[in-house]
């Protein structure tokens, strides 16, 4: 009986890490849109560094699934559409716009962090990894806000 509890919570966490990956995909095709329409050098640089910041992201959720016998998802969520629409739409209004278009992504992402740690079993390294991820993606918003004002 224990061990069906074990695989069961085995089950859940590796689902929501998985969740939690898919959002990042999200995030990173919608900042290749934003690096495609990005008219200044420094604001690619930008998106650049915080697309690679996603993908360091993964790499560490990706650590936590395997580690529980889990497959890391390789693909974005449903919600993906949505986001990317957002990156286009604000490009038409301006760089600011598609600037506050990611903004509004990493907030959500924010919150998915935050509702995981909040519901947080403790296991080998899901703790480090959601902390370490939720404090990256603060540091994002903040790099982004400061890119609202350059603009």
């Amino acid at each position: 009986m224990y061990r069906t509890q074990e695989k069961v919570a085995t089950s859940f966490l590796v689902d929501d890490a998985n969740d939690l990956i898919a959002s990042h995909h999200d995030l990173i095709a919608s900042y290749r849109d934003a690096l495609e329409k990005a008219r200044s050098d420094q604001l690619g640089r930008l998106f650049q560094a915080l697309l690679e910041d996603h993908r360091a992201d993964i790499t560490r959720l990706s650590a936590v699934v395997n580690e529980h016998g889990g497959e890391p998802t390789e693909k974005p969520d449903a919600g993906q559409l949505t986001a990317r629409l957002r990156v286009i739409f604000g490009n038409l209004l301006s760089e600011a716009g598609m600037v506050r278009a990611m903004l509004t992504g990493e907030n959500k992402l924010l919150q998915e962090y935050t509702r995981a740690i909040r519901n947080l079993v403790d296991s080998r390294g899901l703790a480090a990894a959601l902390e370490a991820n939720r404090l990256a993606t603060q540091t994002r918003i903040a790099r982004l806000e400061v890119a609202i004002g350059m603009d």
